[in-house]
């Protein structure tokens, strides 16, 4: 689900949102280095679990 988050990023950040993309920019950042991660990055949580952990890290912003 990163992909697709970050696409959604970079399309705020087009529209003009820079504080929006640098929100989930960070969010996805923090994510990846403290978990939850899926089995591909070594981890055993499921994609919606990284969309929640996103999802909850840019609402803590």
């Amino acid at each position: 689900p990163i992909a697709m988050i970050w696409s959604g990023a970079l399309m705020l950040q087009f529209l003009g949102s820079e504080d929006a993309h640098a929100a989930i920019l960070r969010a996805i950042e923090n994510c990846l280095k403290s978990g939850p991660r899926t089995p591909d990055l070594g981890g055993n949580a499921q994609t919606e679990d990284i969309g929640r952990a996103i999802a909850d890290e840019v609402a803590g912003s």
